[in-house]
């Protein structure tokens, strides 16, 4: 894992021009949309002397405090450091010397990286030295992997990665993003990106319709959202990225269009992949767990032989169950995942291919008893509706290639530095998916009396996105203005069939059939087909002030035109809707440890289908405000962000019979509180913990109407405690709580309406790491608790999961 403490602008081995005569009119035409704002003190990323005041202690925290106080980038695998002391370093020096006397005596060297960072590895790997920057005699090597690097740190995320499009340090965000890091998910031994997200306030996996067919599906902010972004880039409906190949699991909280165009709906899961790597990665991975899941992995990379700039990362992993969680059989995933990326400090390019097979059940469900206003009916979680060969298939094809480019600097007399980089992300997926088997349809014959309902599922989807950025740095003293300007271009091909069968049969849900047939695609069905093409004009920009104010802000123009057709009514829908949408907000440092931000603004949705008069319906329009407090605390090693939100939506189509068509109506709204946890109270104790509050209602709705999904209150807690020292050094123990609140199971009035009642789950886990052997076993609703997660129709109820035992061994050869 590559840690960044800070941002700095890059210095390296950059080609530069000096600008006279037109320079001044070239630098004032350059920063137009900065130039209202004064030339602050002095360089704040010049090598000067510096004064430091850095006590003895962890070497990580030291030269994290030499990042913020220099603000020179400096990256180093977490495992370096840890069990490392330094310092004191007090005095005044350059960088370079302070980096020097922090790694004094620790057999770790600094090294000149791209972008201008210096990267901290073992002496030994060093290479023939050359000079680093600020003129210190730090040994360089090959550039290490910094573009869209996490710098995350133990349970602390750190930059935004690919959750943002200029990559920057959370901390300087003023949108509410969490990310679920790499040691987080194989501490709580996750195998899954939505139970990695279960982690984040006002995230609630509430499979809803989706589970019938086996897509699980999410909510963030009380809106249900069925897709993730990969790499910051929508996927279709239904992937999911097997958890051997991510890096981090993030939360973008609030609309998405700056970032992917077409919104998702409160909000998303992007995951970060691995990427290629300079330091050797050898690792194997075994699960052991339920049901005999068992999985085999293996994580590859590092330079390749006989190159100077090119290094590689292979993710392969495979697996399989006797049963899926509900009784359906033989569950399985296989993953190859190669990557290459050749970087000689200048140019960045990144091309693999992502190929996952998978084969998942269908989870358990039950219904709402009529007799006892739709109180769910207790059924077995591991006994399968109708047959035990239902399931979902997903296969998906990502291939992606990333390329950025540095194209020098300009320097300027009185004006500062301006750097000029171009970057485009291209990504093409191909996926299909097919679901099969049946759900409870309720019956009045008895209260517990059910008949089944067949569903056969097809979907194929093709989509293409390309994002292409120009990326202008102006830096003059304790000033730094990051502009992008973009052209994004998506374009997406669906097919869907949906065919719905009715067996004449009924019997007690409790004891359902297992000798079914399975629903069959021949016969009556509909078949649709769905094409958009989106087209977005995009500015961002961000402003850094005496590295204390940070201000983002971006406006976007889409031109989104969508073709619908039903081959079984022979309609066809056109969408033609363009949508500005903006987004802005700040950061203010008021202490070293403690932040204020806000932020507003806007996303779009397409609307399917046109209005009453015959034009074209305008898109959904998401506005957001949020604001709260950051808290750096412990050297940055504990992160804290306490906020309050609001998303409404708009233009919603409702149909009108009085005008025989739809009509714009008013949406939904949500608001609430947040309050999420990540990082280090001591050397021994790591946590992640989060509570939200979320309350949603329908406009216009009339008093006493409920909205049903949504839990008003969430918490979640996971704490670890590592020995350090001592006869139990290298052992880990943990443990862990999610609690949900009831919910309601329909819309409408409060007063009659069905409880989904609210549950409390109980995790647990031991662990041993030594040298390059890692074992762990996790223990998931320890107490084996029956419960029902939130759902949004009473005839469809998703049963949780009973208990599950993972073991885990992770060796480094």
């Amino acid at each position: 894992m590559t840690k960044t403490l800070a941002l700095a602008r890059g210095c390296g081995e950059e080609r530069r021009f000096r600008a006279r005569g037109r320079g001044p009119l070239l630098a004032i035409l350059l920063s137009t949309a900065a130039s209202v704002l004064p030339p602050l003190a002095s360089p704040a990323y010049a090598q000067s002397q510096i004064a430091f005041d850095i006590p003895a202690g962890d070497l990580g925290s030291a030269l994290a405090q030499i990042g913020r106080a220099s603000g020179q980038a400096i990256s180093f695998p977490a495992e370096l450091t840890r069990g490392r002391t330094t310092g004191p370093i007090v005095g005044q020096m350059s960088v370079g010397e302070a980096v020097a006397r922090a790694l004094a005596g620790t057999g770790l060297t600094a090294v000149a990286g791209s972008h201008g960072s210096l990267i901290i590895r073992r002496a030994q790997a060093a290479a023939p030295a050359a000079p680093a920057p600020g003129g210190d005699t730090l040994a360089a090597i090959d550039v290490a992997d910094l573009v869209g690097g996490t710098g995350d740190h133990g349970f602390v995320a750190g930059n935004t990665s690919t959750s943002d499009r200029l990559n920057i340090p959370l901390k300087e965000n003023p949108r509410s993003v969490v990310g679920v890091t790499k040691d987080v998910i194989r501490t709580q031994g996750l195998t899954s990106i939505l139970d990695a997200a279960r982690n984040v306030s006002n995230v609630t996996v509430s499979n809803g319709a989706g589970q019938g067919q086996g897509i699980a599906s999410y909510s963030v902010r009380g809106f249900d959202v069925q897709n993730v972004m990969i790499g910051g880039r929508i996927g279709p409906r239904g992937i999911n990225v097997p958890i051997e190949d991510v890096e981090r699991v993030d939360v973008i909280k609030g609309p998405t269009t700056d970032l992917t165009g077409v919104s998702l709906p409160g909000g998303g899961i992007n995951i970060i992949p691995k990427v290629p790597s300079a330091e050797p990665i050898r690792e194997a991975a075994i699960y052991l767990g339920s049901r005999f899941y068992r999985t085999l992995a293996f994580d590859l990379g590092g330079p390749v032989e006989g190159t100077e700039n090119l290094t590689y990362r292979i993710n392969v992993s495979g697996n399989t169950a006797d049963t899926a969680p509900g009784g359906d059989r033989s569950p399985h995933d296989g993953l190859i995942s190669p990557k290459v990326r050749w970087d000689d400090g200048e140019t960045t390019v990144t091309a693999g291919v992502r190929y996952a097979d998978q084969i998942v059940g269908l989870s358990p469900i039950t219904v709402g008893n009529y007799a006892f206003n739709w109180r769910p009916i207790r059924v077995s979680r591991e006994r399968p509706i109708g047959t035990a060969d239902a399931g979902a298939s997903f296969r998906s094809l990502n291939p992606y290639l990333d390329f950025e480019r540095k194209l020098g600097s300009v320097d300027t007399d009185g004006f500062g530095t301006f750097d000029f980089a171009v970057r485009n992300r291209s990504a093409y997926f191909s996926n299909n998916y097919t679901s099969v088997g049946y759900i409870f349809g309720p019956s009045m014959a008895a209260p517990t009396v059910v008949s089944p309902i067949g569903n056969y599922i097809s979907v194929t989807e093709r989509k293409l996105v390309t994002q292409s950025d120009v990326i202008l740095t102006h830096t003059l003293n304790d000033y730094k203005n990051t502009m992008r300007f973009g052209v994004d271009y998506t374009t997406d091909f669906m097919s869907y069939l949906n065919r719905l069968t009715y067996p004449r049969l009924r019997f007690d849900a409790r004891m359902p059939p297992a000798a079914l047939p399975l629903p069959s695609r021949d016969g009556y069905h509909a078949k649709t087909y769905k094409n958009f093409d989106d087209i977005g004009l995009a500015f961002q920009d961000k402003i850094d002030l005496f590295d204390r104010l940070h201000i983002l802000g971006s406006v976007r123009q889409d031109f989104y035109e969508g073709r619908t057709t039903y081959t079984l009514t022979k309609m066809v829908d056109k969408a033609d809707q363009p949508a500005l949408t903006y987004n802005g907000g700040a950061v203010y440092d008021i202490t070293k440890w403690m932040s204020v931000y806000g932020t507003m603004g806007t996303g779009f949705t397409p609307n399917q289908g046109v209005l009453a008069n015959g034009q074209s319906a305008p898109p959904q329009f998401i506005n957001l405000s949020e604001y709260g407090l950051k808290f750096n605390l412990l050297d940055e090693r504990l992160i804290v962000t306490a906020s309050r939100f609001e998303n409404q939506y708009s233009n919603v189509l409702i149909y009108d019979r009085s005008k025989g068509g739809n009509v714009l109506g008013p949406g939904s709204s949500s608001h609430g509180l947040e309050l999420d946890v990540q990082g280090q109270l001591t050397d021994n104790i790591s946590l992640i913990a989060s509570v939200g509050h979320t309350q949603i209602r329908a406009q216009g709705a009339k008093p006493g109407e409920v909205f049903p999904g949504v839990p008003p209150y969430k918490g979640t807690l996971f704490a670890v405690y590592t020995f350090t020292k001592g006869p139990f050094q290298g052992f880990q123990f943990g443990a862990g709580t999610e609690a949900v609140t009831w919910t309601y199971s329909s819309f409408g009035p409060k007063l009659g309406n069905s409880r989904i009642p609210g549950y409390a789950t109980v995790d647990a886990m031991v662990g041993y790491a030594r040298e390059n052997i890692t074992v762990s076993l996790n223990v998931k609703n320890l107490f084996d608790h029956y419960y029902y997660a939130p759902t949004q129709v009473p005839q469809f109820i998703p049963v949780g999961q009973g208990r599950q035992i993972m073991a885990q061994a992770r060796i480094k050869f």
